[in-house]
């Protein structure tokens, strides 16, 4: 892991984390789409207890047709590179096990707390 930890209290809104199943599971866009939306969003490290959040956005832009990594693992990046008034706009970029950028996506996420 590298940046923050969620609820840290940091002031750098980035995270960045390995992430697979618990269980192993076929390569798929669902299974891939399910670990990007399982960390909290990269603001969250600027808090220092869990609030609700709402997704308001999310768009995802496939780097490639080719869904598969080496033993299950992904890295993920979060970077919030705007928070204010209750918004977070953030930057997602995952990679296989390889370094091999597999998607990017951005989210806005209303933050209650």
């Amino acid at each position: 892991m590298a940046g923050a930890l969620p609820f840290s209290g940091a002031t750098d809104p980035q995270m960045t984390l390995w992430l697979r199943h618990r269980d192993a599971v076929a390569p798929s866009l669902v299974a891939l789409l399910a670990l990007a939306d399982a960390p909290p969003p990269a603001a969250s490290v600027m808090s220092s207890a869990p609030a609700p959040i709402s997704t308001m956005t999310w768009s995802i832009d496939m780097l490639t047709d080719d869904i598969a990594t080496d033993d299950g693992w992904w890295l993920i990046r979060n970077v919030a590179e705007q928070i204010g008034q209750g918004y977070s706009s953030q930057a997602m970029t995952l990679w296989n096990a390889r370094g091999r950028p597999i998607m990017a996506s951005r989210q806005n996420v209303a933050v209650f707390g």
